[in-house]
């Protein structure tokens, strides 16, 4: 195989990646039920606490995402800034964010 043809490959494989990684967030916003949930973003890499000279407070916006398709979870946490998952949703969280609405 030439330099060419892995180029190619590898520029097709990022597309797939890209691809899949485009069709997960359509899904994931079309399954969104609430986009502004006061709740304390715990990735490291969140603006908040990666630079926190430049960005004197935590990020507290997360959204409640369902997850149809998984059948032992009902939804997870995902932030607004850095589009991390921050935790699985228990049944008592998710009637009191939907609550909220």
């Amino acid at each position: 195989m030439n330099s060419i043809d892995y180029e190619v490959q590898c520029a097709i494989a990022r597309d797939e990646r890209h691809t899949k990684r485009y069709y997960t967030l359509i899904e994931e916003m079309n399954n969104t039920v609430n986009w502004n949930v006061e709740r304390k973003c715990k990735s490291k890499y969140c603006l908040g606490i990666l630079e926190p000279e430049l960005y004197h407070y935590p990020c507290y916006s997360m959204r409640l995402v369902l997850t149809p398709k998984l059948k032992n979870q009902r939804g997870k946490f995902v932030c607004n800034c850095c589009d991390t998952m921050d935790k699985w949703v228990s049944e008592s969280e998710l009637q009191e964010v939907l609550w909220d609405l």
